[in-house]
Parts: C-alpha cells; structure tokens; sequence
C-alpha cells in the first residue's frame, strides 16, 4: 500500500516538474517576441523577423478630414469674391478711433460683424448680413422693447459698406483671415425685428 503512495507522490513530482518547464520555456518565448515587438525600426528601413519575411515602417500620414487652416490677407472686395467660409479680424476706423472687429462670412450674401463699436446701448454691436437684408443688434440683450434687430436694406454691389461699418478702404494689411467651416446659425437673428426707413 505505501509502495503505491510513493509512486502516486513520484508521478507527481515529475508531472509538476514537467508543467513547470513548460510554462518557463513559453515565458521565454514570449519575452522574445516582446523584445522583438518593441524595436524600434526607424522610418523607411526594412527589419527582418525570423522567418525571413520583412517589415517596413513609414511615417504616419496625416489625420484624415482635419483641413490645413489657410490664411488670407487682402482687400475685403477680394475677399468676398473668394466666397469662401472665412473668419477674419478687421482693424478699421471708426469714429476717430481705431476698431478691431470679429467676422465671419461667405462671399456678399453671408456676413456676421462682431464689434465693441456700434450702438451705444451694445457692449458688442452684431451685424447680420444676410442677402439684401442688413440686422443690428446687441449681443444678449435687446436694442429697445419689444425688438431684438433693427432690420435695414444692404446693397451687396458695396460689399463690406453698412450703417455701422466701411470696409471698403481698410488696407489689407489689416484684415487678417483664415478658412472657417461654414456654420448658418452664425447668420440667425432670432427674435422680433424692427425695420428701420
């Protein structure tokens, strides 16, 4: 009987011994293919595996669907004339002093001014330009009761000339641009309109 405990306790030994060396041999494996894994090929050569088959790293091209932002710097006609999604900073004079405005616009028919300037109730002043329509209000509150624009005619044969604003001879030097992804609710004049003439 205790010859049969014996070989059983045996058996196990050299089963665990077995199992063990296994398990090492495939912990070295794998350290090897993690060595191999994390070399560093540097750009455009070819690195040889063990099998004889190649492996060619290049650079990573660029993200797909991010545009390169380009940049514009002309005379507002020219500008419009592009009629391009544009988002524009316009230093002009305004009053004897010197204004810098937000813009963003699409050719004569889709223009959006954001300025300190305008009416002096308005701590910014927005002109919407939609078309032949032209839309002053203050931004977040209203021009006067009951009315949140004052709505008035704009001619687009004058780009860039409204009641508040000419920028038809700021110098290009002072009109700074950049590509915009058009978004229509920058020209949305929600609320009550008051027409003007």
């Amino acid at each position: 009987m205790e010859l049969k405990y014996v070989l059983v306790l045996i058996s196990a030994v050299l089963l665990f011994g077995c199992a063990m060396q296994v398990q090492d041999e495939q912990e070295t494996g794998n350290l090897q293919n993690e060595s191999t894994a994390n070399q560093t090929i540097p750009e455009g050569q070819d690195s040889d595996t063990e099998d004889g088959t190649s492996i060619s790293e290049s650079p990573e091209p660029e993200p797909e669907g991010v545009p390169a932002t380009n940049t514009y710097s002309a005379d507002f006609a020219s500008l419009t004339k592009m009629d391009i999604p544009l988002e524009c900073e316009i230093v002009y004079s305004y009053q004897g002093k010197e204004i810098k405005t937000h813009i963003f616009m699409q050719g004569v028919s889709r223009l959006r001014v954001e300025s300190p300037a305008g009416m002096s109730q308005c701590t910014t002043t927005i002109t919407v330009i939609r078309g032949e329509g032209q839309y002053v209000g203050c931004e977040g509150k209203m021009v006067m009761p009951s009315c949140d624009w004052f709505r008035s005619s704009y001619d687009p044969s004058e780009p860039g000339r409204a009641s508040n604003f000419d920028f038809q001879s700021v110098p290009s030097s002072k009109i700074s641009c950049k590509d915009w992804t058009f978004d229509e609710s920058k020209f949305k004049t929600e609320g009550m309109s008051c027409q003007l003439g």
